[in-house]
């Protein structure tokens, strides 16, 4: 079995760790309004993209300039609050999805790399352990147990909601 050399080659310190942790709940503290919904709330409500946005913002602006239009019971005041708080949010996201990926990308290839040399170990214990090197079946044994587990049915299809959720959610 081939063995790529790393694609990373990166540490995180424990210091690191901690500052970032401590800022992003800083973030959340800023923002503690944020509200957390699941996929089946969320698909009730509008996709938000770029049309949708000028479709508000140019709704918003002409019923400032036409007022006789607006019915009694549309809240102007919680339009244009919603309205700034859309824009203000997006700049927002822009900052921090770019990063997010770059995490999850990151925490993927790091976790790829330690499988894929731990699968090389295990091979290699393996080996040993048909060659009866004393020690060498026990580790091959514990490890083939870890190894060899398939996830369910029910666990892929967790994973693709979750993907399928976390693609939809990136294109806000």
């Amino acid at each position: 079995m081939a063995f790529q050399t790393n694609i990373i080659s990166a540490e995180l310190t424990d210091e690191a760790l901690n500052n970032s942790v401590a800022c992003v709940k800083q973030v959340e503290s800023i923002i503690g309004f944020a509200l957390t919904y699941n996929v089946e709330d969320r698909v009730t409500l509008a996709r938000i993209g770029p049309k949708i946005m000028d479709f508000s913002e140019k709704g918003y602006e002409y019923m400032e300039k036409n007022p006789q239009f607006k019915p009694d019971f549309l809240n102007a005041a919680e339009f244009e609050k919603d309205l700034k708080l859309s824009r203000k949010l997006q700049i927002l996201r822009n900052h921090l999805v770019p990063l997010v990926e770059k995490l999850n990308n990151t925490h993927a290839l790091a976790a790829s790399e330690a499988y894929m040399a731990a699968r090389l170990f295990y091979h290699h214990v393996k080996n040993a352990a048909k060659a009866n090197v004393p020690g060498a079946s026990a580790i091959a044994e514990e490890l083939g147990k870890l190894y060899d587990r398939k996830p369910s049915e029910t666990t892929l299809q967790k994973r693709k909601a979750k993907a399928k959720a976390a693609n939809e959610g990136s294109t806000l």
